[in-house]
């Protein structure tokens, strides 16, 4: 019998060996044969010490359960401080992993049946290649870029998908990569004096962010949160380098909105 969906099992564990009760949730998840085992667990890791409300402490495990019918098993196990919310803790998890399946390229197979009627389908990643490039090719609307330089920044981004209140990057994360924002909207955030989150920015269709740490050569001053469910170009930092070596008056676009964000910064920590 071949394994159709995403979770195909779950169970709770209390632990009664500490002071604190701390209850375990276990999950079975399937990926495709083609996604490297070492690659999945990472990001299935990822996935559990992002999402709120799951403990690092005990840290999550993953393990390989099985080879089933059309896709590998990963046992997920982590734990949580309050089982009043393991629906929502559970229901939040599962559904950032379709978006880190996304960031990472890993597929969540189909049943068998629909796997060979899609056969006939480009395969994966032709298709990501394919739409990779037309984004790429998109960029001069939004950045100071000639046409004919496009395809030399191809190798050096990735189309990367986050779901609303996902972190991108954090406050005091080393970063250096340049984000473009194709679809939704984004936070730009920063802790306050009292330590609570002060947001600084709404960003929108078409902006760019991540050039604070790219230019400044320092980490990231403010927090970089999905507002709503998200999809991104990421230049990575040697092609983002690059750009600005060809390109002058990109450095300087660049360094004016840094400017004005940084500006803004200082603004509501003086407050």
């Amino acid at each position: 019998m071949p394994i159709p969906h995403l979770m195909i099992g779950q169970g709770v564990i209390s632990n009664f060996s500490k002071p604190t009760r701390v209850h375990v949730i276990k999950l079975n998840v399937g990926f495709s044969y083609n996604d490297p085992p070492n690659k999945v667990k990472e990001a299935l890791k990822e996935t559990c010490l992002s999402t709120p409300d799951i403990l690092h402490d005990p840290a999550p495990e993953i393990k390989v359960n099985e080879y089933g019918d059309s896709a590998i098993i990963y046992e997920i196990e982590f734990a949580i401080a309050d089982f009043q919310y393991h629906e929502e803790i559970t229901d939040d998890f599962m559904t950032r992993i379709w978006y880190t399946a996304k960031r990472y390229h890993l597929t969540i197979p189909f049943p068998q049946l629909t796997l060979h009627q899609a056969e006939h389908k480009n395969a994966p990643a032709e298709e990501r290649e394919k739409v990779l490039a037309q984004t790429v090719e998109q960029l001069p609307k939004f950045l100071p870029i000639e046409k004919k330089n496009t395809k030399e920044i191809l190798d050096g981004s990735l189309i990367q998908y986050y779901g609303k209140k996902e972190i991108i990057f954090q406050q005091g994360d080393p970063t250096g990569s340049l984000y473009i924002i194709l679809e939704g909207d984004l936070e730009l955030s920063v802790k306050g004096a009292d330590g609570k989150k002060v947001q600084v920015n709404m960003l929108h269709k078409g902006d760019f962010f991540g050039e604070v740490a790219l230019l400044a050569g320092r980490t990231s001053s403010m927090t970089a949160t999905a507002a709503t469910d998200i999809r991104v170009l990421k230049i990575l930092t040697q092609e983002v380098m690059d750009m600005v070596g060809r390109n002058p008056r990109l450095a300087f676009q660049l360094d004016e909105v840094m400017d004005m964000r940084r500006k803004r910064l200082e603004k509501y920590l003086e407050d």
